[in-house]
């Protein structure tokens, strides 16, 4: 409980923690990826390998070819999403993880390619473990990254650096973020939490700069983290309405930010634009087809917040403990903290309206994963709110790492199969 770490080795550390079990699962089941996850893959060998964005024979592999080595199944189901118009099968998944993990891939290709062409063994079909492998590791370390951008965010507000690592690190460990850092980092998950955390400790530096080209950079980050959820877009909010709300700014000021800020978040997610009017003819049809929010009226919040597949109170209780630090922040005047609980209630209602609320193939509430960053504030405003009263403080530190082993725990019966998707296919 007195322990001080310092932040590289702390985060190397960390990324170590997160690639041994990325390595234990590989060497487990011979992959690093299921469910959604296969298909954020496959945008990698359609672009790296095939040189287009054509899905089919991407599907195909991981239906008929691939197989699980735990439960013999195809890696995919055959009930993949059709464009309507065409029956043709569609990769509907964003782009975005594909784009930022591409070095990785090509790095792995490329030196596969030399040593099969030296007539030695590699795999160049694009599809094997050590292309997974490697993009893992690679949201291993942009997951570490975001790690970074939760504490500056902590630190920024108020909070003393020791207690913003120790919220930061025990949000991390408690919630979802650690399963999908380690055993399926190809979801979105955790490169979506990055991105959210970034977002938001580079807005918290350019309301204080005040500066167009920093206001661009909002923008990028908020576009770019559309592009690899789109439900991430809602995080635009966050600094747009900080400007809509501003009192100090004259308003040419206010009208330049607020452009800089909107062209920025377009560059970011225009790759994604082009991608789509490449495969549907338009640029804001996603491939989401038939499947909407269709729950604006009547939100499934309860299920939301504690139902037994996805409740995010009931998979990961230190969100009420985050919760109670918001709220002390907003009573401090932290905007960080204020706006987080706006962002927060967003993303509830947002998830809550979702046709599909038990979120499918999911550990925990999936879907509010891009919350971590206002989750390790509120834990670290409650840790420094508490600093004056040593016992409160321990008793906090100790409630939050039993809260990681519980985690621990429930990831560990997930791989057994007795909860979750293999519990049910078993």
């Amino acid at each position: 409980m007195t322990w001080r770490p310092t932040s590289l080795p702390l985060l190397t550390a960390v990324w170590l923690v997160l690639a041994a079990a990325q390595t234990a699962r590989v060497a487990a089941t011979g992959s690093l990826m299921s469910g959604d996850g296969v298909y954020h893959f496959a945008h990698l060998h359609s672009i790296v390998v095939d040189r287009d964005l054509d899905p089919v024979n991407e599907i195909q592999y991981f239906r008929d070819v691939a197989r699980s080595r735990l439960t013999g199944g195809p890696k995919i189901g055959s009930r993949t999403t059709r464009n309507p118009a065409t029956g043709e099968v569609v990769n509907k998944y964003p782009l975005g993880l594909a784009l930022l993990t591409l070095p990785a891939y090509v790095a792995v290709y490329a030196a596969s390619s030399a040593m099969a062409a030296a007539g030695g063994p590699a795999d160049v079909t694009g599809y094997g473990w050590t292309y997974q492998y490697a993009v893992g590791l690679a949201i291993a370390a942009y997951a570490v990254f975001g790690l970074w951008c939760c504490h500056g965010v902590a630190t920024a507000q108020g909070a003393g650096t020791e207690d913003a690592w120790w919220g930061t690190l025990l949000t991390a460990g408690a919630t979802p973020w650690l399963f999908y850092a380690t055993l399926e980092p190809l979801f979105s998950h955790a490169l979506s939490a990055t991105c959210a955390a970034l977002l938001t400790w580079q807005w918290l530096r350019v309301r204080a700069g005040d500066r167009t080209g920093q206001w661009f950079m909002t923008g990028l980050v908020a576009g770019v983290g559309a592009a690899i959820r789109y439900q991430d877009a809602v995080l635009l909010l966050m600094p747009g309405l900080d400007l809509l709300m501003s009192r100090a700014r004259k308003p040419r000021r206010l009208m330049v930010s607020g452009l800089a800020l909107a062209f920025g978040a377009l560059t970011g997610v225009l790759p994604q634009l082009l991608a789509n009017y490449n495969r549907f003819g338009d640029a804001f049809t996603t491939g989401y087809f038939g499947e909407e929010f269709s729950r604006w009226q009547s939100p499934g919040l309860l299920c939301t917040l504690v139902s037994a597949d996805v409740g995010a109170v009931r998979w990961a209780p230190i969100v009420l403990l985050a919760l109670v630090g918001l709220v002390i922040g907003a009573w401090r005047a932290w905007p960080s903290a204020r706006i987080g609980l706006v962002v927060i209630a967003v993303q509830i209602y947002t998830v809550s309206s979702w046709y599909f609320l038990s979120q499918g193939h999911t550990f925990g509430n999936r879907m509010l994963v891009n919350c971590t960053v206002f989750f390790a504030l509120g834990m670290a405003t409650l840790l420094s709110a508490t600093a004056t009263r040593p016992r409160v403080h321990t008793a906090l530190r100790a409630l939050g790492v039993a809260l990681v082993a519980v985690n621990a725990l429930l990831i560990w019966l997930w791989t057994r199969g007795l909860i979750g998707p293999l519990g049910r296919l078993a």
